[in-house]
């Protein structure tokens, strides 16, 4: 049964594979909003791209499940976050794979005030498994909290990206 306070999404798809790929996605992004990130990085391929935009501590590219890891826990960290997903949509035979996911980003961190980020993730898939992510979202919105934080003595917000 779809939960209705964490995605808007309707999952019907008369092709299976794209179904089970909307259900995923969706327990993902609930999972997260536990902080479990665990549940996605198992869909990654250990030599998964992961891409978030930005010049932050949060930006940068990751080509490894473990940086991926490493940086779910700073985002976790730095900027708790709920997220709602608005829409996706998933295209392309089961050996190439494209899912777009429209998201929502309610964010409350330690310090500062909350904010809500819209965003979009492209993802990449061979048989189900997740080759690459590109995470786009408003950067201004992520350097400003992260800003707040170290201003606050958060040193973590201005660390150097978690790159490979």
């Amino acid at each position: 049964m779809e939960n209705q306070t964490t995605h808007k999404v309707n999952t019907f798809s008369l092709n299976p594979y794209r179904w089970i790929l909307k259900t995923r996605i969706i327990k993902g992004f609930d999972e997260l909003n536990k902080q479990n990130y665990h549940y996605l990085t198992n869909l990654f391929d250990d030599n998964v791209n992961y891409e978030f935009e930005g010049d932050h501590s949060l930006g940068g590219t990751r080509i490894s499940k473990g940086g991926v890891e490493k940086w779910f826990e700073r985002l976790l960290r730095l900027l708790p976050s709920k997220f709602l997903v608005n829409s996706i949509v998933v295209s392309g035979p089961i050996w190439d794979t494209t899912a777009i996911i429209e998201f929502t980003d309610t964010v409350t961190p330690k310090f500062g005030q909350p904010y809500i980020n819209n965003g979009i993730q492209v993802i990449k898939l061979h048989f189900g498994k997740v080759l690459k992510v590109h995470t786009y979202v408003n950067t201004n919105k992520v350097i400003n909290a992260l800003t707040v934080l170290y201003d606050n003595g958060i040193i973590e917000a201005k660390a150097d990206k978690i790159e490979e």
